[in-house]
């Protein structure tokens, strides 16, 4: 498993540092949320989904009901935004780890574990495609 107090930053400078600084407190952020917090969330997203759909059942709308949906539409926007900011935390986080592992198992066949060996080829042509794709990506 992937221990940020081994971790070695492959760029020593002051915006990488704020960087993984900022990656590990949105890390900690997303290891806080609880089940009863996506409960919450949920439920708040049912309510302002019913809310959007009685507006748009009316024919015309009021200047108030007007202003209701452009909070929705902020509501949501953000909501979005933040979701898809966790989700990119927990993407890397995950990226991070499959790495640290991969490398602990391939360090371990290079020093003759062989039960590391098995694993470490089982590994390698996935590991190798995976960052064909993200130099594609990038």
């Amino acid at each position: 498993m992937f221990n940020i107090k081994t971790f070695i930053m492959l760029y020593n400078d002051d915006e990488t540092r704020k960087n993984e600084e900022k990656f590990q407190q949105d890390l900690i952020l997303l290891r806080s949320i609880t089940e009863e917090d996506n409960k919450k969330v949920h439920a708040n997203i049912l309510v302002l989904q019913e809310e959007v759909n009685r507006l748009a059942a009316k024919e015309e709308l009021t200047a108030e009901e007007i202003e209701i949906l452009a909070r929705i539409t902020s509501t949501v926007k953000t909501t979005l935004e933040n979701i898809n900011r966790l989700k990119s935390i927990s993407e890397e986080s995950i990226e991070r780890q499959a790495n640290a592992y991969y490398q602990h198992v391939k360090k371990l066949a290079e020093e003759g574990n062989e039960e590391a060996r098995k694993v470490y080829e089982q590994l390698r042509p996935s590991y190798q495609a995976s960052l064909i794709n993200k130099a594609g990506e990038n």
